[in-house]
Parts: C-alpha cells; sequence; structure tokens
C-alpha cells in the first residue's frame, strides 16, 4: 500500500498543477475510455481514508459515456500500476453485411453502391423512424390525416405511373399477332389447279370478323391485366398501414446501408426491377410499404390473377399490382399467342417508360419454408427487351423477408399432406385478415441485396459461366447415362422458354435466362436474415428433436447463433438467449413448441442439487400434421450448412457399414477421398429441386473441396495420402479414383498392362472419438436426413415400374399413401418425409438425371401424364445399385 500512497501524491499533484477546474481533486472525471475497477477503488478509497473524502458525482456536462461515480485521476492512475484494469464493454452487435454481387460476375457493381460506410449503419424500424419524422414536423403531422400523408409523400409528388395500354396496343408485336390469331381462326378454302398442285387460302370475307374479334379479346385481356396507380391510394394506404400493421406486428427492420444503396440507384434513369423471396401474401405489400416511405418509386407487382378478387383486387391494382394467369395457357399443349403477346408487350412498355418491376421469381409462395426452384418466363421479358434495346440498363435488386411468424396461416400444411390448395375468395380473405389483426406475428425483416447492373451481367455471363457450366455438365454425363427417347411417346416441353410464343429462343439465351434467375435466388437465399424463431425451430428438429431442458436450448442456442455469424449471416434479433428462447417460443405457440415446467428431480432435468426446484422444458410437436409447421421455418437456416451437410452425409454413405452414428465410435474408418466427392456430386443432382447448391458462375466441385476442407478443420475428418500401383486396379479404392478423375478431366491412367504407373491417391480418415466431433457430425448428417428419406421412399418404389408404366397421379398417390403408413406403424424416423412436395421434388430430379421418364400417353382418350423407367434402370440389378446408394445415406 506504500507504492499506492506514493504514486497517489504524485498523480494528484499533477492533477491540480495540469487542470485549474480541479479543487482538491473534487469534481473531475476520467476521461472518456478510462474504465477501472470501480467497486475495488471505492472501497480502497475507504479503507485509506474512511468516510470523510467521498468520490465527486459525475458531472454531466462532460457527457464522456462514463457511467456511475467518478474516481479521482490520481487514485485511477495509482490503482492502474497495482491491480489490473477491466477492458470497457459493449453490447453492441457487429452485423455482417449480407447481399454484395457476386465479384466473379459482378466486379463493376460490386465496387459501385458500396463503401466502406455502408456496411456500419444499424437496423432501422419503419414505424419508429416514421413516428420521429412526423414528431420533427410538429402538432399538424401528428394528428392531422391529411397533413401527415402530405409530409410523407414529400418525394414521391414529382413521381409519375403513366397508363401504357394505348402504346400496347400500337405496338408491332400485337398487331403481328392478331393477324395471326385471325388467319388461324379462319375456315380455309381449297382451289385445286391441277392434281399435282392444291394450295389453300384463307376466306377474305371472315378476316376482318376475325380481327376485330381478336382485337376485341386483347383489349379485354389489357384491361383486366394492367396496374392503375393512385397516388392518392398509395397517400391513405401507407398512412394506414402505419397504424394497421401495428396491430399484429412489433416492427418492420430494414439495414440502413442496403437502403442507401437502393436509393441511389432509384436516382438513375434506368429501371429497378425486385426480385423478392415469396413467402407470404403480405411480401407485396411489405417491399411496397417500405420503398413509398424512403421515397423510391413504388414498382408495378406481378400477382396472380387468384388474387383478383373483389374489393381486394382493386385495392392492389391500384397499388401497382398487374394481374397474370397461373397458367399462361388455358388449354394443356397450345400456347395462347395473344395473351402472351399482350402480358410481355406490356410490361416491355413499362420497362421503357422508366417504370420500376416487382415480380416473385419462384412463381408461387414457397410451400416448405425455403425457396423454390426459379422460373425464368418474366426475367425473360426483362432480358429481351434489353436485347431488343428497348433498354439502355436495368437494376437487379434480391430481396429476403423474413418473418417471425407467417401470416398466411397453415395453408402449406394442408397442400404438405397432399390436400389440394383452397382457392382464393371475398369472404376467406376478410376471415384472414380479422384472424391476422387478432394475433402477434413479432417482427419483419427485409433485406435489399446489393443492386446490380443486367447490362454488366449479359456481358460477362459468357465468360465466367462457361468453364462452370462444362464442368458441371461434363461431371452430370459421367454420372447419369442419356437415356434414349422412346418410340411413339410425346416429352412435355420444359418450363424455361420464351414467355411469349411468338418468337424463337436460341439455347444461348435460354441458359442466360436460366444462370441469371438461379444468381438471384442464390443471392437472396444466403443474404437472408436468420430470425429467432427460425434458429429455434431448427434446433428443435435437429439437435433437440426429442426436447430439452432451457439451460440446454441456451448452450445450443449460443453455439448456433456463432456459427451463424461466422459464415456471414445476420441474426434478426438481440438480448440473452434464455430471453430470446422464451419469446420465440411464445410466437410460434403452442402446436408448434410445448413449453412446460418440469421438478428439478426429473430424470429429464436434473441434478441432485436441483431438487426441489422447477425447469423449463420446450418439447417440439413431430407428429402430423403441426410438425410441416415446425419444419417451415426450420428450413430457413439449412442454407447455413447445406454444403457441410452433403459431404458429411456422403460420407456416412462411404463409410455406413462401418459406422455406428448411435454411438462414439473409436475404430479407425477410412474412406476414399475421390468416392465422397463423385457421390456428393450425385447427390447433389439428385436434390437439385430442393436446393441451389452452388451459383452458376461457380463449380461445385470447388465448393465441396471447400466443404470438405472445413470438416477436415472441425477434426472430423483427417486426411491422408497413400501411393497406388497399377497392381491394385482392381482394388474398390482404384476404382473410384479412376472413375472420378475420368469425369473431371483431372488424370488420365494409361491402359497398357506392361506399364507400372504409381498414382497418389487420398484417403480420408472419419474421427468421431471426440464428443465435439461426434456431435458434429451427427448433427450435420440430421439437416438433410429428413429429404433423404422423403427420396429413399420414392426411390424405393421405382421397382413398381419394372412391370408396367403407371399415370403419374397415381404413381404420386401411392407414394404418398406408402410414407403415410410409415409414419403411422411407426416406422419413420422422421414424419415430415410424407411431405407432397417433396416427393414431387424426387420425381422431377429422377427425371432430371435420367432414372425416370415422364411422358404423353397417346394410347388413352385424353393424352395422360404417364411415368415410366428409362431403358438403362430396367435393369433389376442397375436400379438396385441406384436404390442402395440412397440407402447408404440415410440415418
Amino acid at each position: 500500500m506504500e507504492n499506492f500512497d506514493n504514486l497517489k501524491q504524485v498523480y494528484a499533484k499533477w492533477e491540480q498543477k495540469g487542470n485549474p477546474y480541479l479543487k482538491n481533486t473534487q469534481g473531475y472525471e476520467p476521461p472518456a475510455g478510462l474504465s477501472v475497477n470501480l467497486q475495488a477503488g471505492r472501497q480502497a478509497w475507504k479503507d485509506k481514508f474512511g468516510d470523510n473524502l467521498q468520490p465527486p458525482q459525475r458531472r454531466s456536462k462532460y457527457r464522456n459515456k462514463f457511467t456511475g461515480v467518478s474516481v479521482p485521476l490520481g487514485t485511477s492512475l495509482g490503482f492502474f500500476k497495482v491491480m489490473p484494469i477491466i477492458a470497457p464493454q459493449t453490447n453492441k452487435f457487429q452485423r455482417p453485411f449480407m447481399g454484395r454481387c457476386c465479384e466473379k460476375c459482378l466486379s463493376n457493381s460490386r465496387n459501385w453502391l458500396y463503401q466502406e460506410s455502408t456496411s456500419k449503419p444499424d437496423i432501422a424500424d419503419v414505424f419508429r423512424e416514421y413516428d420521429e419524422y412526423r414528431r420533427r414536423k410538429g402538432y399538424l403531422a401528428r394528428v392531422c390525416m391529411s397533413f401527415s400523408c402530405t409530409l410523407q409523400s414529400r418525394t414521391q409528388s414529382s413521381i409519375t405511373y403513366p397508363d401504357v395500354a394505348k402504346q400496347v396496343m400500337k405496338s408491332k408485336r400485337i398487331q403481328a399477332t392478331l393477324d395471326t390469331c385471325a388467319r388461324q381462326d379462319c375456315p380455309k378454302e381449297a382451289t385445286t389447279f391441277s392434281l399435282d398442285n392444291e394450295e389453300e387460302f384463307e376466306d377474305p370475307k371472315q378476316l376482318p370478323e376475325k380481327l376485330a374479334f381478336h382485337m376485341k379479346r386483347a383489349n379485354h385481356l389489357l384491361s383486366k391485366m394492367k396496374a392503375g396507380i393512385s397516388l392518392s391510394l398509395l397517400k391513405l394506404t401507407s398512412w394506414v398501414l402505419h397504424r394497421v400493421l401495428r396491430y399484429f406486428l412489433s416492427t418492420v427492420q430494414v439495414h440502413k446501408g442496403q437502403m442507401e444503396m437502393v436509393q441511389k440507384a432509384a436516382e438513375s434513369s434506368h429501371p429497378l426491377i425486385f426480385l423478392p423471396h415469396h413467402r407470404s401474401h403480405l411480401d407485396y405489400v411489405v417491399v411496397t410499404f417500405i420503398l413509398y416511405n424512403y421515397g423510391i418509386k413504388v414498382p408495378h407487382v406481378a400477382a396472380g390473377d387468384n388474387l383478383m378478387i373483389p374489393v381486394f383486387g382493386s385495392f392492389m391494382r391500384g397499388l401497382g399490382g398487374y394481374f397474370i394467369r397461373r397458367k399462361l395457357d388455358k388449354v394443356e399443349g397450345k400456347k395462347d399467342l395473344l395473351y402472351r403477346a399482350v402480358l410481355h408487350t406490356y410490361m416491355q412498355e413499362l420497362l421503357r417508360a422508366g417504370q420500376n418491376m416487382e415480380f416473385f421469381i419462384e412463381g408461387g409462395r414457397t410451400r416448405s419454408g425455403k425457396a423454390a426452384a426459379p422460373k425464368g418466363g418474366l426475367l425473360s421479358v426483362v432480358i429481351d427487351s434489353y436485347m431488343d434495346g428497348l433498354l439502355e440498363d436495368a437494376y437487379i435488386i434480391p430481396v429476403s423477408i423474413n418473418y417471425e411468424k407467417i401470416l398466411d396461416g397453415t395453408f402449406f400444411i394442408r397442400e404438405q399432406m397432399g390436400e389440394q390448395k383452397i382457392k382464393e375468395t371475398f369472404w376467406g380473405a376478410l376471415k384472414a385478415v380479422w384472424r391476422v389483426l387478432m394475433s402477434h406475428y413479432g417482427n419483419i425483416r427485409v433485406d435489399f441485396a446489393q443492386p446490380f447492373s443486367l447490362k454488366e451481367y449479359l456481358q460477362s455471363a459468357q465468360y465466367t459461366n462457361m468453364e462452370a457450366r462444362k464442368e458441371n455438365l461434363e461431371s452430370r454425363r459421367n454420372s447419369f447415362s442419356r437415356a434414349r427417347r422412346s418410340s411413339g411417346k410425346l416429352r412435355p416441353s420444359g418450363s424455361l422458354t420464351s414467355l411469349y410464343g411468338t418468337d424463337v429462343v436460341v439455347e444461348d439465351q435460354r441458359q442466360t435466362v436460366k444462370d441469371l434467375a438461379q444468381h438471384v435466388v442464390y443471392t437472396f437465399v444466403n443474404s437472408s436474415t436468420i430470425m429467432c424463431t427460425t434458429m429455434l425451430a431448427f434446433l428443435l428438429v435437429t439437435k433437440h428433436r426429442k426436447g430439452a431442458r432451457l439451460e440446454e436450448l441456451v448452450q445450443s442456442f449460443e453455439w448456433l447463433k456463432e456459427e451463424i455469424t461466422f459464415r456471414g449471416r445476420d441474426v434478426g434479433f438481440v438480448g440473452r438467449a434464455p430471453t430470446v428462447i422464451q419469446y420465440a417460443a411464445d410466437v410460434l405457440g403452442d402446436n408448434v413448441v410445448k413449453k412446460y415446467s418440469v421438478p428439478a428431480d426429473d430424470s429429464l432435468a436434473g441434478s441432485e442439487d436441483s431438487i426441489g426446484t422447477e425447469l423449463m422444458y420446450f418439447e417440439p410437436v413431430t407428429c402430423l400434421p403441426d410438425v410441416f409447421e415446425l419444419r417451415y421455418y426450420a428450413s430457413g437456416a439449412i442454407s447455413v450448412f447445406l454444403m457441410e451437410s452433403i459431404i458429411a452425409t456422403t460420407v456416412y454413405g462411404v463409410a455406413s457399414d462401418d459406422l455406428d452414428i448411435r454411438h462414439i465410435s473409436t475404430t479407425d474408418v477410412f474412406v476414399s477421398h475421390d468416392e465422397v466427392m463423385e457421390k456428393a456430386q450425385r447427390l447433389c443432382a439428385l436434390l437439385q429441386y430442393e436446393f441451389l447448391f452452388v451459383p452458376p458462375c461457380t463449380s461445385l466441385g470447388t465448393e465441396l473441396s471447400s466443404a470438405m476442407d472445413k470438416l477436415i478443420t472441425y477434426e472430423i475428418l483427417r486426411e491422408e495420402e497413400s501411393s497406388l500401383h497399377s497392381a491394385y486396379t482392381d482394388s474398390r479404392e482404384m476404382q473410384w479414383a479412376k472413375r472420378f478423375a475420368s469425369s473431371l478431366k483431372m488424370q488420365e491412367y494409361s491402359s497398357d498392362e506392361e506399364e507400372e504407373e504409381e498414382v497418389a491417391f487420398k484417403k480420408l480418415q472419419v474421427l468421431l472419438d471426440e464428443p465435439d466431433c461426434y456431435n458434429r457430425f451427427n448433427f450435420l448428417l440430421t439437416v438433410l436426413a429428413p429429404y433423404i428419406e422423403s427420396y429413399w421412399i420414392v426411390v424405393q418404389s421405382l421397382t413398381r415400374l419394372l412391370k408396367e408404366d403407371m399415370p403419374e397421379n397415381e404413381f404420386l398417390g401411392t407414394i404418398h399413401q406408402i410414407a403415410l403408413d410409415r409414419v403411422e406403424d411407426g416406422v419413420a424416423e422422421f414424419a415430415e418425409s410424407v411431405s407432397m412436395e417433396c416427393l414431387k421434388n424426387a420425381i422431377k430430379a429422377l427425371q432430371s438425371i435420367k432414372v425416370l421418364e415422364i411422358y404423353y400417353d397417346t394410347k388413352t382418350v385424353e393424352f395422360t401424364k404417364t411415368v415410366s423407367l428409362c431403358d438403362k434402370y430396367r435393369e433389376e440389378e442397375r436400379l438396385n445399385d441406384f436404390i442402395d446408394f440412397i440407402e447408404d445415406c440415410r440415418m
């Protein structure tokens, strides 16, 4: 203590000489950032000087963010020399900035709007920003509705929304299509000039009549389709939404840096194309609501004609919605040329007029919570507009909309159970609105990815995608052989074609549309925020499927949060884990997560020292049909661990005979590196309609190698190298190595038996002897396990097609009934494996990899879609090999 007394006296003298405001060290505050153990300092002060000298209170005028009671600098620096200083604590969460442009395809766009300061702004609540703005404007803005609306639309007054109907009807495309349709409808008259020369002519008398009919039909189609944006309705709706949304939503959150980029892009003369992830009917409203409040021209939104119901349809039309058919062609196999031409021309004229546009690239709302396979129809119109010279450029903006609780009820549960979708009606919409207003749905987070130039993407696509496309194509060719087209069978046409039927789209442009669509979906999936309900549901379906105590969930929750943020993804909450978990469980409801107390002496909860107390216990609802709602929320986090889960599942599939995932393994298990990589690519091809693994500009093999490196870093795998000679070419490992190297054109093997060629062969040792490694490996397996089980059910049912082909609907119904029976009998590991969407995706994937063939049976009165095995898999032995591949990957 003697050293402390000397130091205190020296520093006290310095303070009195250097600071005229100090008198006997009273009234002084330490400088900002200086943090000491104040409790220990005050106690030492009392021990030395007693209670006569009290430390001075904090002086507010300095405003140096110092809280609590201050200590004279002499005392502070004295303690600094003799005891440790506690580092300053901060509660501010450093959020990762998501949604940057692809560095390979869009290097210019990536650096265009982004600055170092762009990623620093925090999250903003649209409700709160509106309240603060009104508060600054005074009393009239707070109480007067019309004045408030006028203030809010301060940046919207100069924006115009022209009616382009006249330009549409005068366009050359519409006139040419009208002539074509009229001539097709006219009866033919045969005029014979000779026995060898017969020609047909349209009846010229009926041509004007047919032309007038189709002109009237085109006007009718356009009037039902077009939007009619009203500035007055926008003002009123925005004011109403600021009040109505607060009844069932806590906040509508956006990232300030993202909104700054969108605002800068809106200042250009080029249209903005917003492409959101479609989760709910509220998506239409939320995006328009946010853009209007930020002074950005609201987009014209493509909506399905199923929403064109009384009152609500007119309301959506006034806010920018234009209605398109769910199926463009009413008659199967016959294109409605006039409807396609009207829709195509209407969209092009809007783009030519500089109007922003919004449409959902997945088509309908997701039924599973994860992104669906993209459809390129409407996106092809935007690309065609640029190719035709109608647009100088356009900015594409992927948008991710994340809900703590979905507003559309349990519509997806019925459809996942195989029931038909209920058609929207006026009274049904009213009931839905009332149900929403009487419930609480938590927070919404909307993430706008960095806008990128369509022009730049199209110019770079032909260079950046060529290599990856060749490699993926070559890999698929080596994995699955091409089946021959069966005679007498008509294949259904693909869905990714040009929107209109009057022009022929070349294959390169079609591939460009597909690649761009996949790029957009990959961007908004990997820039989506993980909400607290998503994290809780994800943990309950993977790590704690049988339930867990709050303490166990807190540990897993903190671990999962670290894993998510480490991978550059943001979470949509702040606060202590126990509070967040209980809040998320309350938002999800008892039909998803059951929450109750258990005594501490219960076998589920406890230790001996906690007997007599009660612990909170959370149990997921994993029975049908409520398990689909739990799985819906959990699906939002799968993309974080997707590639690692693919590698883990494949490793388990290769070594399934030697691994026991029920217990920690201490035996040495080795697998072939090349076999794992090849089977991982086969598994990705099988799950291509469930997930988008990589953007089109990136090689799948590269991403799989990166995921494997992560498992090596986690010490789940250990890489070893050994040398194999040609004498061992009959070994299983060497066969896999040769086949994989041949598929990727990595290495040529000599066929000369006399040549002794040494080959470097990689082995992977599976390490599951440590609890952390075992738990992580088991967790990664569980991420994809329900999907693997659904696909296994479908693949097992392929043996039914060895005898005869089956209608597609009958085959799908049979598979779904088998899945339901497995759940009822208690055989199924995962009840969600009966998902109808997953079973349909499995059939589409098997068709894509040439295991199944779907054709129209011309022998029936009505052409029926029929399912058959491709020629290659009609051999029972080859089909069993494919079934074994899926069987090995099952947990």
